[in-house]
């Protein structure tokens, strides 16, 4: 026996009702017991219901369609027994939920038998009738429809190849929908037949329609969500096809309301015969319809879509017709499921092949920079954008459409400190960074790459908003007129059209297109190491050339200076005991001898200070730059007192680095603009500086003779002069250490001039350093 419940109100007052096209028979298992029939029965039959109920299906039954009935369900896995005489007699089954000696429960054994529809075609009382039959919640549904002039099987085999046929020409998905919709109408001349396509969130759009001349087209229309409800869509989902006959014919109920063992409603939910709700019933009445057949459309086993077929007057779709239409249907999504995964598969080679190329051309000469943008394939061929930029070495570079530089600097910022993944994309950038909204027609989808987050070094595409005007046959989610659920939809206003505008947003990012930038990142990632470990071989061997240069520089430095010494002493000596018995030419060779051997000494020291700038072990720490500032200045003054130079020191920010090589870098620059400003009465220099999130920048500027800007670069050149020794005293290279010092911190420096007006020279050091200068020979 069962296990019986209590009836749920709303079960109660909503008996199980039916289309009156056909009759339907319910029966308890395992006994085939006629506990149900439809209150039409004796139409269709002949027979009275006080005759069938309670009584073995038999009785309706001829013994071959019941016996056939029987072994297709293999009804004796429920211990289904017959008398010698032929009688049906009860099983005798197990109480519930305990097992019979096979070790098999009653709810095992029913979950054992196949849901899907049966169909039969037995006579009764002269008359044929198709029989639909199927397990529901533990009760036998039959349903039963009369055969009428359908489909031979030649006819059916025949439509079907033709159909095939034109759905495998169909070059695209669109064409393959219409081709689709437009055959299938040729063939039961439906009034209007349609195909909706589901989104992500359930609402539907007709995507392809065939339709009668006169009537009004609903292509591209919208319908929300709220009218296909998670019940509608499983129904569909699992039973595939619903027709309703005529919206017109009142539907017949099933007699009694009840099961009177079980005291539960039956389930009709995947009844052919089961009639339409009355808002479906509302719905179709409204827009003229008298006969509808909705048909499912799936893709990777979920549901894709439906197959929707209108007609403005009462119309009976034989059981022959409903199955090609299911049959195509099924067809239909096993193309929609190879187009798509053709389309996707073509795409993702044609991305591959990109990759590919984009890759070698990196690899050719270990270059990410010139292998993303200088060749004939670019970073925008990988992905369907309009513009892209790289910051890669601090150097940012933009191709195509894209935000400013500030405003790309800003992005990555953002990019770094706020999103956590490596690969991140949205197509709705406004919605997550405010600065966006001023730059969509750039960038309001993007998808980016991290390369480094701790140097901040990123790969970005931008695509830009996309703005959309969508008609909805309802009004659209999230409206104030929005209704929350099926039952809410005003069905007078059902063909109304709403339009609403879409803006913000980009085209989203395809699944293939993160993958490949994915890809894209492993791949960068894999030549900077690479060009990291060729680095470290080499400074390797550089390291030891540099050991050895360095013996070599003490021991030329120290054979050097030994004669220049006694160059230098003997001259002095000339100078000071024998300068009465040499005339004035002799004075004058003799002073000039001494000058060029302590310009020579001068020169060595400052060739050494440069070479060894690269070898020093470094101490980097955060210090003042005041101190540093003040102490070069008071040791330069006192080597010119009779000069008068107004100092204009200004607050300056703590800088990070090795203070005896910055004190160095300081001394240089100052001692530079103290020299080229000799020629100006009131000389004048102004120091000041100031920090952001990732660097400090300091400058040194005077007023003195200045340079043209074509030599902006060469005056950081060992040996350069843009003035003779004779007007300015010098060996050409402490611009050249102040460089190395600056680049051995990994900052920067530059130099800004004009003609007798003056030079600024900028200093920008980074906050941190993250790695050891590997630059340096």
């Amino acid at each position: 026996m069962l296990t019986s419940r209590s009836i749920p109100i709303n079960e109660e007052l909503q008996p199980a009702m039916i289309q009156n096209y056909g009759f339907m028979v319910v029966c308890s298992l395992p006994d085939l017991g006629i506990v149900h029939v439809s209150e039409n029965i004796k139409d269709q039959t002949g027979k009275e219901t006080a005759v069938l109920l309670n009584k073995p299906l038999s009785i309706l039954l001829d013994p071959l369609t019941l016996t056939h009935l029987k072994e297709t369900l293999n009804l004796t896995r429920f211990g289904f027994v017959q008398s010698d005489a032929g009688s049906e007699q009860p099983p005798q089954m197990p109480p519930d939920g305990e097992p019979d000696d096979t070790g098999v429960s009653n709810e095992e054994r029913l979950s054992l038998v196949d849901a899907a529809q049966l169909w039969f075609e037995p006579t009764i009382n002269g008359r044929n009738f198709y029989l639909s039959a199927q397990i529901i919640a533990q009760e036998l549904i039959l349903e039963f429809e009369p055969i009428r002039q359908g489909l031979t099987t030649a006819q059916f085999s025949h439509l079907l190849d033709r159909l095939s046929a034109n759905i495998r020409q169909a070059k695209t998905l669109e064409a393959l929908l219409q081709s689709t919709a437009r055959q299938l109408r040729q063939i039961t001349d439906f009034d209007r037949i349609m195909v909706y396509r589901f989104d992500a969130m359930w609402n539907a759009e007709v995507v392809a329609e065939a339709k009668r001349d006169d009537l009004s087209s609903y292509l591209g229309l919208r319908y929300p969500a709220t009218g296909f409800p998670p019940k509608t869509r499983t129904f569909y989902h699992k039973y595939w096809t619903r027709m309703t006959v005529d919206v017109e014919t009142e539907p017949v109920r099933l007699i009694p309301t009840v099961n009177p063992i079980t005291l539960r409603l039956p389930d009709l939910s995947g009844s052919n015969l089961k009639a339409a709700s009355e808002v479906q019933i509302k719905h179709l009445r409204t827009i003229g319809v008298k006969a509808s057949l909705v048909i499912a459309i799936t893709h990777n086993t979920k549901l894709w879509g439906l197959l929707v077929c209108h007609h403005h007057r009462p119309k009976f779709i034989d059981y022959s017709l409903r199955k090609l239409y299911q049959t195509i249907a099924q067809i239909l999504s096993d193309h929609i499921l190879l187009k798509s995964t053709t389309e996707r598969l073509d795409y993702i080679y044609q991305i591959d092949t990109i990759e590919d190329r984009l890759f070698q051309q990196m690899t050719q000469n270990w270059d990410v920079v010139a292998g993303l943008i200088q060749f004939e394939t670019t970073l925008l061929d990988l992905t369907e954008c309009t513009g892209a930029a790289i910051y890669f070495d601090r150097e940012l570079i933009l191709q195509g459409e894209t935000p400013t530089q500030a405003e790309t600097l800003e992005l990555i910022t953002w990019l770094n400190q706020a999103v956590a993944q490596n690969i991140y994309a949205t197509n709705n950038l406004g919605s997550v960074y405010a600065p966006a909204k001023l730059f969509l027609n750039k960038a309001a989808g993007i998808l980016a790459i991290s390369i480094s987050k701790s140097l901040g070094e990123y790969v970005i595409w931008f695509r830009p908003e996309i703005i959309q005007t969508v008609t909805w046959n309802y009004p659209p989610p999230a409206s104030a007129e929005s209704p929350k659920n099926d039952t809410q939809l005003n069905w007078q206003r059902s063909f109304d059209k709403w339009q609403k505008m879409i803006k913000n947003l980009s085209r989203p990012w395809q699944e293939s297109e993160l993958m490949a930038a994915g890809r894209l990142r492993e791949n960068i990632i894999n030549i900077v190491i690479h060009n990291a470990n060729e680095m470290r071989a080499l400074n390797q061997k550089l390291g030891k050339a540099n050991a050895e240069l360095e013996a070599f520089s003490y021991s030329v430095s120290h054979d050097l200076r030994a004669p220049l010494r006694n160059i230098e002493h003997f001259t002095e000596i000339l100078l000071e005991e024998y300068s009465e018995r040499i005339n004035n030419d002799g004075l004058e060779i003799l002073e000039s001898i001494l000058q060029s051997a302590q310009y020579m000494n001068q020169l060595i020291n400052d060739l050494l200070a440069y070479s060894r700038i690269g070898q020093a072990d470094k101490n980097y720490n955060h210090f003042d730059l005041l101190p540093i500032i003040n102490q070069a200045k008071d040791t330069l003054i006192k080597t010119e007192p009779e000069r008068k130079i107004t100092f204009d020191i200004r607050p300056l920010p703590q800088v990070y680095g090795d203070r005896p090589l910055i004190r160095q870098l300081v001394f240089n620059l100052l001692s530079n603009a103290i020299k080229y400003t000799r020629p100006i009465k009131d000389s004048h220099i102004e120091i000041g500086g100031q920090q952001t999130e990732t660097e400090v920048t300091f400058y040194i500027k005077d007023n003195g003779v200045g340079f043209k800007d074509k030599y902006v670069d060469k005056i950081f050149d060992v040996f350069s002069r843009l003035h003779t020794q004779e007007l300015f005293e010098g060996t050409g290279i402490g611009l050249a250490i102040a460089q190395r010092i600056v680049q051995s911190h990994q900052g920067r420096i530059w130099a800004e001039s004009q003609i007798n007006l003056g030079t600024t020279f900028f200093v920008s050091l980074p906050l941190n350093q993250t790695k050891k200068d590997n630059q340096e020979v």
